[in-house]
């Protein structure tokens, strides 16, 4: 698994806790929401920037890895699916235990690679300013 950052991956939480607060991803984030489906409620304020994340994973224009491999939704659902299932099996559940696990998989397993973002200019027209991803490239250190 990537350390927490290296100079080729970075952890998506840690890339949407730097941009949630931020005017410009808000905005950009609510132009999604309007447009790619207008059935779904409108997602609170502190989660729009994670739901733009959401949406880019949804339709292909990000990719997300874990344990150093290329993975899709399906391959992180089954991974909660299967640790809430040890954990039903250790007599360890309780009502909170999937939550916690789905939080704990997105919050510190799921990484995307920083070069990734710079597609992201090319499909979305969405700026990741050189500072941004130079200050989380240089938070290095070898992939395991």
């Amino acid at each position: 698994m990537p350390a927490k950052n290296t100079s080729r991956f970075i952890l998506l939480s840690e890339l949407i806790n730097a941009l949630k607060d931020k005017e410009y991803y808000q905005t950009f984030a609510k132009t999604i929401a309007m447009t790619s489906n207008a059935k779904i409620p409108m997602p609170a304020d502190d989660e729009l920037v994670a739901e733009m994340f959401r949406y880019f994973i949804q339709t292909n224009l990000l990719h997300i890895y874990h344990e150093n491999a290329l993975v899709d939704l399906d391959y992180i659902q089954l991974e909660i699916e299967k640790r809430v299932s040890k954990s039903m099996e250790a007599k360890d559940f309780s009502e909170n235990t999937e939550r916690t696990i789905r939080n704990s998989i997105w919050n510190n397993e799921v990484y995307i690679e920083i070069k990734e973002l710079k597609k992201l200019y090319a499909n979305k027209c969405i700026v990741f300013p050189s500072s941004l991803l130079t200050e989380f490239s240089k938070r290095s250190g070898p992939l395991n």
